[in-house]
């Protein structure tokens, strides 16, 4: 065994040399080579040099680092300077580098800026000058960081709509405010990752789960408008919501489940149900609402309401209801705060609640007699309850029952807006409103024929007018509207237009509106009596043929042509800042190439319009929105696939035209779905 042992010693050893050996050639060693006899020369390494130190900052104002600012966020930075630079005498800030921002407080020490909207991160420079009571002076350059919020994406909002919403309105994930009208958003997942997010609005979209939404605690506003039918129970835990509207586009009886008591902060609650059956809200306690509810608004809405439900909300200065019964007329008396009170299809008795809000603004009232209410009311409304209404501004009053004592209307001092359509009121009782600066007065197609004649000389103590609507079948003294020099607004329409109004006498006049029989012979067809102006933006013709003269309004931006016989639209061509355009009843405009020619228009509406080719609306690329209604089967659907701006489409056939939409809708519907809301319609619903 020893020997073994001594062996495998041995063995180790010799094994322990060769490397040392080894190791010690390959470092290079510098003992002389005398193999060849001679004596080398010795190197001597040169010696490493020292690093050359930094410059010292002796500058009084002190350096600052990891200076940064998120986008559209303020940068706020106050220098600090040492003692030994003595008293400072002023402060000089500048930005030497990096996108152009504006600089607050360039006199002080203190420095902020708004940091702009970038796409990557960037940096500025600012430099600080100083000058101390010896007239010395001193600077140093700070350089501030600015951090871009991420892009969203696929990997984030996985919904294609909801994402092109996103980057059609050039949102970043730091967006405060989003609007998306007309989408087909069906998701709203990665939604939640918009931490900054404070005010959302969805109209038209196919949102049917909410639970993404009801986790954004920070909203303050959300509108979700022309909603299907949803779980809204989500929404409760959105208890910084300062604004809700909700819109439910059913057309069925249903429940909503909401509860909003923890919604301490908000102001404003709206809302609606589409379908005129009433929508019994069986789980909401009015009691409950919060107090800091100065805003309502009900639509098609039916509840039974408690007594003393509504103490809770005697602070409200807003109230609308809609063919919607939730309060009684002596609750509606105890809300002694309201300011606006709109009442509409109301099943009340009697309206001599009135009298007790005191502090209202605005009124309305339409319909009185409203045949869906568990009673049958036909009540009056006496003016007279009216006069303690001091403060009230603006009175509306739309199908209403007779009218008692209308005289006393002239006691309303305040009163500055009167609208009355279908509503039983002697024309004698508006001669003496003298602050009325809008006056309103219509008939509807029922009642127009039987209209009592207006006499213009009726006004001739309305010097105040600056809006003036007259929808009657015969007016009297027309020349009297020459009095009324301040009208910016002005709607006539009678059976007896026989002669156009100068425009051209009233230098403040925006909209004007005309609207005559076309079957008269007698009336006037020459729209060039109406003279010229190039402060026009808003021109409506009803029963008018001749358009030729629509070049003397250079400025329109809006025009509605209606019952028209006309066959050439080359004078709207030239009509180049029209931006919203509609025809209807123009059956014998067989071409729409004049269109072709409107580069700035963002709306069109057709309405029973004969069939033609839809090719030259197909060029108008900043058409956002294009509605053809009642209208003959078109040519060529297909093209309105190059309206890359289109945000919103509806077809409706007439005729039976159904049939070819669907047939060459494949290519439409699949190009524009994403890009814009289609809405056809029955002949099409179940196509796809």
């Amino acid at each position: 065994m020893k020997q073994i042992l001594n062996t495998k010693g041995l063995a180790l050893s010799i094994f322990v040399l060769v490397l040392t050996a080894c190791g010690s050639g390959d470092n290079g060693s510098n003992a002389p080579d005398n193999t060849s006899g001679k004596t080398p020369d010795i190197v001597t390494p040169a010696p490493t040099p020292e690093p050359t130190p930094e410059p010292e900052d002796n500058s009084p104002i002190l350096p600052a680092e990891g200076l940064e600012v998120i986008e559209r966020d303020t940068f706020s930075f106050s220098a600090q300077v040492s003692d030994s630079f003595g008293s400072i005498k002023s402060f000089a800030w500048e930005q030497t580098a990096g996108k152009t921002v504006e600089l607050e407080g360039t006199d002080s020490n203190t420095v902020e800026f708004i940091a702009p909207d970038i796409i990557e991160d960037e940096t500025v420079t600012l430099r600080l000058s100083i000058t101390n009571d010896n007239n010395e002076t001193t600077s140093k350059e700070f350089v501030v960081t600015l951090n871009a919020y991420a892009q969203p994406s696929r990997a984030v909002i996985p919904d294609k709509a909801l994402l092109k919403c996103l980057m059609d309105a050039q949102l970043d994930m730091g967006a405060t405010a989003i609007e998306c009208t007309y989408n087909p958003i069906k998701s709203l997942e990665g939604l939640e990752m918009f931490t900054q997010l404070v005010s959302a609005k969805f109209v038209k979209s196919e949102i049917t789960d909410l639970a993404n939404l009801g986790t954004m605690t920070q909203l303050e506003s959300l509108t979700l408008d022309y909603m299907p039918e949803n779980e809204f129970s989500e929404l409760s835990n959105l208890t910084n919501l300062k604004s809700l509207s909700i819109i439910n586009d059913s057309f069925l009886p249903v429940h909503i489940y909401l509860d909003i008591s923890n919604m301490q902060s908000l102001t404003s609650f709206s809302l609606e149900v589409i379908s005129r059956r009433m929508f019994r809200l069986i789980d909401f306690d009015f009691s409950m609402a919060p107090s800091s509810l100065t805003e309502l608004s009900f639509r098609n809405i039916y509840a039974h309401s408690d007594q003393n439900t509504w103490s809770s909300l005697s602070q409200l200065k807003k109230l609308t209801l809609d063919s919607s019964y939730v309060l009684t007329s002596s609750e509606l008396a105890s809300l002694s705060e309201l300011e606006m009170l709109s009442i509409k299809d109301g099943c009340y008795e009697d309206f001599n609640f009135l009298s007790s809000l005191t502090k209202l603004k605005l009124l309305e009232i339409e319909d009185t007699d409203y045949y869906e209410c568990e009673e049958h009311f036909e009540p009056q409304i006496n003016i007279d309850t009216l006069k303690p209404l001091s403060e009230l501004t603006t009175l509306t009053l739309r199908e209403t029952m007779p009218v008692e004592n209308p005289d006393s209307l002239s006691a309303l001092p305040s009163l500055t807006s009167l609208i009355l359509m279908d509503s039983h009121v002697p024309y004698e009782a508006i001669s003496q409103l003298t602050s009325l600066t809008k006056l309103s007065v219509e008939y509807s197609k029922d009642l127009y024929d039987n209209s009592a004649p207006f006499d213009l000389a009726l006004l001739s103590q309305l010097n105040k007018l600056e809006s003036l609507t007259l929808h009657i079948r015969e007016l009297n003294n027309l020349n009297n509207i020459y009095d009324h020099t301040e009208l910016q607004h002005l709607s006539l329409g009678t059976n007896n237009l026989y002669e156009l109004p100068n425009i051209s006498e009233f230098a403040q006049l925006k909209t004007l509106s005309l609207r005559k029989d076309s079957n008269s012979n007698e009336n006037s067809d020459h729209l060039s009596e109406l003279g010229s102006s190039s402060l026009l933006t808003s021109l409506t013709l009803d029963g008018f043929d001749d358009l030729t003269a629509l070049t003397q309004f250079p400025s329109l931006q809006e025009l509605n042509i209606w019952n028209s016989a006309t066959t050439d639209l080359m004078p709207i061509s030239l009509l180049s800042n029209l931006k919203k355009l509609t025809l209807k009843h123009t059956n014998n405009v067989e071409d729409f190439t004049p269109f072709s020619q409107l580069s700035a228009l963002e709306e069109l509406e057709l309405y029973n319009s004969r069939r033609t080719s839809l090719t030259p609306i197909s060029q108008l690329k900043n058409l956002k929105i294009l509605k053809i209604v009642d209208s003959y089967a078109m040519k060529n659907y297909a093209d309105l696939a190059n309206l890359h701006s289109l945000q919103y489409l509806l077809i409706r056939e007439d005729g039976g035209g159904g049939k070819h939409l669907c047939r060459d809708k494949s290519e439409l519907y699949w190009t524009l779905r994403i890009k814009a809301y289609l809405e056809f319609d029955f002949y099409c619903d179940n196509y796809y």
